[in-house]
């Protein structure tokens, strides 16, 4: 797992070449676990927007003020986890409604994924694709 907050570009790219070399997809999790989205490349996430149309392949930070330091500081507040797509994930969470909405999305993307290995689409050789793109 990395976390886009700590990865620099070798390690992107290493991730990357990873996923290539074993013929895996890679997946974009946001800081709760939930999967956002499955991909072929890490350029594939790019594009993805929320409901409000908010970039989702995103870092955020906000500034305070360090108590003991007294000095500006950034504190992460939105990130984003790559990791290579192994399946249909389970957790528990105490929260009900955010472990309906993991498990949709798990069922969701896991769906998809095997509709993806079935499918002949000539996608499949193309660069920077989501998988639920296919039709």
């Amino acid at each position: 797992m990395l976390l886009l907050s700590q990865a620099d570009e070798k390690s992107l790219a290493t991730l990357e070449q990873k996923a290539k070399e074993s013929n895996s997809l890679l997946e974009m999790r946001d800081k709760n676990g939930i999967l956002l989205a499955v991909g072929n490349s890490l350029k594939a996430f790019h594009p993805l927007k929320d409901r409000k149309g908010r970039p989702l392949y995103i870092v955020l930070r906000k500034p305070y003020i360090d108590d003991r330091t007294m000095k500006l500081e950034q504190k992460v507040v939105y990130d984003i986890k790559l990791d290579i797509y192994k399946g249909r994930k389970n957790w528990n969470f105490n929260n009900p409604f955010l472990q309906e909405h993991f498990n949709q999305k798990e069922t969701y993307w896991h769906r998809t994924y095997e509709n993806w290995n079935k499918s002949n689409s000539i996608l499949k050789e193309c660069n920077d694709v989501i998988i639920n793109k296919v039709k």
